[in-house]
């Protein structure tokens, strides 16, 4: 797919599909953020265009945004609080914040 080679070349790029988002890090080996949110969260909705407004700094990273009652946000995210973040770095290793994340905070755990 010519998404993916794009998302192999480029760092920072954004994805509203979980499926393309994995499969460019796994081309790439560079880590996938997945934010799960809802169209009713306001926070959700914030942090969504914040990450878009500001994808280009996010380099080394995969972004993709999932609704959580969609298939991939039921399992991906098992919570009941939204916005959620996860971290999957290529090798395998998971981690999640719960809540709204500036984009200095964002940025900043993104590059640990």
């Amino acid at each position: 797919r010519i998404v993916l080679a794009v998302a192999a070349a480029f760092s920072g790029a954004t994805f509203d599909s979980y499926e393309d988002a994995k499969a460019a890090s796994d081309i790439s080996k560079d880590n996938l953020i997945v934010v799960i949110g809802a169209s009713w969260c306001s926070p959700c909705r914030k942090m969504h265009k914040e990450i878009e407004a500001n994808a280009s700094r996010y380099t080394g990273v995969n972004l993709a945004f999932v609704d959580y009652k969609s298939k991939w946000g039921k399992k991906l995210y098992s919570g009941s609080s939204v916005p959620a973040v996860i971290k999957f770095k290529w090798d395998g290793k998971k981690w999640v914040r719960i809540g709204y994340q500036s984009q200095a905070s964002l940025l900043r755990w993104v590059k640990q």
